[in-house]
C-alpha cells in the first residue's frame, strides 16, 4: 500500500472514522501477439486466451489483451511466444497514476459484459429449468461454472466491493439452479 493510503488508514483509525480504502492495481501488461493459424498456432491461442480470462485480462482489440502483471500473466506471455513463427510483446506497467486509473476504469469496464454475460447465462437456466428442459440446462452447466470461476478470480484479484457483490449474487442463481 502506498505512503499515502497507509497515512490515510492510521488517521481513520485513529478519529473512529469507516473508510475502506482500496488500491487500484499497481502493475499492468499489455500483450499484443501474431501468430499463425496452424494447427500450433490455433491450440497456443486458444490456451492463451482461455487462461487469460481466468487471471482478470481484457480484451482491447485483436490480439491484444491488457491484464494484472503477475507471474501468472508473465508465464503466458512466455508459453505464448514459443509458438513456432509467432511474435509475441509485452509492454510493462503504467507508472504515473494517470495511466494507471485509466487502465483501471478500463478494466472495470470489461467486467460488466462478463458479468452481463453470466446473468444472461443463468437467466436462460432458470427458464429451462422452469419449463422442465433439465437436458438443457446440463448442457448449460460447464460453461456457466467456467465463466463464474474465472470472473471470480478476475474480481477478487481487482479488489472492488461492487462487483464482489454482483458476484455473489450471481453465484447464489447458480447455487439455487443447481438445487433444484
Amino acid at each position: 500500500m502506498g505512503e499515502e493510503l497507509a497515512g490515510l488508514e492510521v488517521l481513520a483509525r485513529m478519529t473512529d472514522s469507516k473508510i475502506k480504502i482500496q488500491e487500484v492495481v499497481p502493475s499492468w501488461l499489455l500483450v499484443t501477439y501474431d501468430i499463425p493459424h496452424n494447427e500450433a498456432g490455433d491450440k497456443a491461442r486458444s490456451v492463451f486466451l482461455q487462461e487469460a480470462s481466468a487471471i482478470g485480462a481484457i480484451r482491447h482489440t485483436d490480439s491484444v489483451y491488457l491484464m494484472p502483471d503477475s507471474p501468472e500473466a508473465r508465464t503466458l506471455a512466455l508459453r505464448l511466444a514459443k509458438t513456432e513463427g509467432g511474435e509475441v510483446w509485452v509492454w510493462g506497467s503504467a507508472k504515473s497514476l494517470n495511466h494507471q486509473e485509466d487502465a483501471t476504469v478500463r478494466y472495470d469496464k470489461a467486467f460488466k459484459p462478463m458479468l452481463k454475460e453470466i446473468s444472461e447465462r443463468l437467466d436462460k437456466m432458470g427458464a429451462y429449468q422452469y419449463t422442465g428442459h433439465q437436458k438443457r440446462v446440463l448442457q448449460m452447466l460447464p460453461r456457466t461454472e467456467k465463466l463464474l470461476a474465472d470472473v471470480e478470480g478476475a474480481v477478487t484479484r481487482r479488489g472492488s466491493e461492487v462487483y464482489s457483490v454482483w458476484l455473489e449474487l450471481l453465484k447464489g442463481r447458480f447455487a439455487q439452479i443447481m438445487r433444484h
